[in-house]
């Protein structure tokens, strides 16, 4: 941080979406600019919110199949709901292209910094990665990405036919 001409400077590295105000160039050809630091939000998961105090012991699988029963919500779409399976879905996928320590570091940072991370390495248009830079919500960042590397697949496989 530096204070010059009644202003301060701060320079910063790190992963947080925010929101241009203001852009300016300075005399040197520096850009400069006011921003707004926005707010990142991770969802709970469906089963912790229904979730009676006397399921709190039960394995997460168990949890899930009580649930569904409860509510109108298949076993399916509930797991569908869980981050941790899109997780899982995206690790599948880049433990073929990245180092599994590298993979497990960023996983252990949290949702919202592996689904940040997973936006910054898929091989992907610079339109369709601030898309997914811009989703205010971590679960459905990684929904998304989850669908681009289906996509991609899909692609794949049916290339890999049509050349055979």
């Amino acid at each position: 941080m530096h204070e010059n001409d009644g202003g301060v400077t701060v320079q910063a590295m790190g992963r947080q979406r925010c929101r241009i105000l203001t852009r300016r160039s300075a005399v040197n050809g520096m850009p400069y600019g006011e921003v707004r630091v926005l707010e990142e939000i991770e969802l709970p998961p469906i089963s912790r919110a229904l979730q009676p105090i006397s399921f709190s012991r039960l394995s997460s699988s168990k949890n899930l199949r009580y649930c569904a029963a409860i509510t109108s919500h298949s076993y399916f779409a509930l797991k569908m709901s869980l981050t941790q399976h899109y997780q899982d879905c995206l690790v599948n996928w880049l433990v073929g292209w990245h180092p599994s320590g590298k993979i497990k570091y960023v996983l252990s940072q949290g949702a919202t910094a592996f689904s940040y991370w997973v936006a910054a390495n898929l091989p992907i248009d610079m339109e369709t990665r601030l898309r997914l830079l811009t989703e205010p919500c971590t679960d459905r960042r990684l929904v998304n990405e989850c669908g681009i590397l289906k996509q991609a697949s899909f692609h794949f496989v049916a290339l890999s036919i049509s050349v055979h």
